[in-house]
């Protein structure tokens, strides 16, 4: 399994641009229309609400770009990075490593979020690498593309770069919106995605049930503990 490969590839996933149906200019000529504000001031000059509230109003409400023009002050973007929505949150073994788990795992399990918008973008991103549904007979009809992921939900697949769950929901956690609370944004394999939490993670992995998910839960239960120990001697 070519980890690192498959975190670009869903990294490539966020980045995709697809059209912004809503403005779309009417006469098409393959122009594309974005929205945004040129003019914005923030607490750094005479505004009233720190930029970091003020980007997150712009995203949330649709804008594909905004420009913090407040007098004579720099904002520095990378107070904004953590804005930056990934399409797809790390959940499962990989999740469980990057908390300390020692663990192997060999597929990658991410929860997708379930807009049309970033369904395209997930179908464009794994195209190229032949996503085929693992376990299944070999020449059963499968088509990667918008119409079926929106008619299913959860995927289990193989790719030419190595395993992929591609998962609308999960048991004990819910989809992308319900999770998006629970989670921390990290960096793996030169990839910066969205990770579950170690609580959350832990109570996902207990009601699943399995076997194998219990035993993780007590590796995770104890790194935990062992985190807790440091903070009160740093403390």
């Amino acid at each position: 399994m070519r980890t690192p490969q498959l975190f670009a590839v869903l990294l490539i996933a966020a980045a995709v641009p697809v059209s912004a149906q809503r403005f779309e200019p009417s006469a098409g000529a393959g122009l594309r229309w974005f929205k945004g504000n040129t003019h914005a001031h923030t607490l750094e000059s005479d505004g009233d609400s720190p930029p970091e509230v003020v980007a997150r109003w712009y995203r949330d409400h649709g804008y594909n770009f905004l420009v913090l023009s407040d007098h004579n002050v720099f904002t520095d973007p990378s107070r904004l990075h953590s804005l930056l929505d990934s399409t797809f949150i790390l959940i499962g073994g990989a999740a469980a490593t990057v908390h300390g788990s020692s663990r192997l795992t060999r597929d990658v399990d991410v929860v997708y979020r379930r807009t049309r918008e970033n369904i395209t973008r997930l179908v464009a991103a794994l195209t190229p690498y032949q996503p085929y549904l693992r376990g299944a007979p070999p020449g059963l009809p499968f088509r990667w593309d918008v119409a079926t992921i929106e008619r299913g939900l959860n995927f289990t697949l193989t790719t030419t770069i190595g395993a992929l769950d591609v998962l609308g929901e999960i048991v004990g956690g819910g989809g992308y919106d319900a999770l998006m609370s629970s989670t921390s944004l990290i960096r793996a394999f030169d990839v910066e995605c969205r990770c579950l939490n170690l609580d959350r993670l832990i109570e996902v992995k207990r009601a699943t049930g399995r076997p194998k998910d219990l035993e993780a839960v007590a590796e995770l239960e104890a790194i935990r503990e062992e985190r807790a120990s440091d903070t009160g001697r740093d403390g």
